[in-house]
């Protein structure tokens, strides 16, 4: 195992000489199946919008489990079991999904072994989100400028593709109300029997 991590760190730091440059390095515990914990701060963000967030970055393998404490009480966590895409660019050879993210205005958070360590507010590395001095852009998430002086075209935060926002993405979770018909079940009900 210790040369394994030897070998693939002598193989990630010489990947632009010869003759490592003319080939795709990937290291094979990259397919191995690993753990991702999501936390959403709001717990109805739907599981479908989740699960679309991170094939952006990962290949999921079945949906997501909750993850509850020694009371059974659902601690607003996601486990899911993901394969990591090889990025060359990438730290370690993979390409790592941001540690922090928006889900239209919900935030979420990413746990997994081994995730490079990153500021979780402007994605820079050296420093812990406590102690950002950086101006973040929550329209298209760029270190440097406020929302408000942001003059880049709307980009749907579920997709990560401009022309649309989220509201209006064709691909996101439908919500109870749109499924419905704007009315809920118990609502209905009790038409039926006002009727009556």
């Amino acid at each position: 195992s210790d040369q394994c991590v030897k070998a693939w760190s002598t193989l990630t730091t010489r990947r632009q000489e010869e003759p490592f440059v003319n080939f795709l390095l990937e290291p094979l515990f990259a397919r191995e199946l690993r753990p991702i914990w999501v936390h959403m701060l709001n717990p109805f963000t739907p599981e479908e919008d989740i699960v679309n967030f991170l094939k952006r970055f990962v290949d999921t393998q079945g949906s997501g489990v909750k993850v509850t404490d020694r009371k059974q009480d659902w601690n607003r966590k996601r486990k899911f079991l993901v394969r990591f895409r090889a990025d060359p660019n990438g730290e370690d050879g993979l390409l790592h999904p941001p540690a922090s993210f928006p889900i239209r205005a919900n935030r979420g958070y990413l746990y997994y072994p081994d995730q490079p360590f990153a500021c979780r507010r402007c994605g820079e590395k050296g420093h812990y989100g406590s102690d950002c001095q950086a101006e973040v852009c929550r329209r298209c998430d760029k270190v440097g400028h406020s929302t408000l002086m942001c003059r880049a075209e709307p980009k749907c935060n579920l997709w990560g593709v401009s022309g649309h926002i989220y509201k209006a993405c064709l691909k996101r979770a439908k919500s109870f109300a749109a499924v419905t018909g704007g009315t809920s079940a118990a609502h209905t009900t009790l038409a039926r029997h006002a009727e009556d």
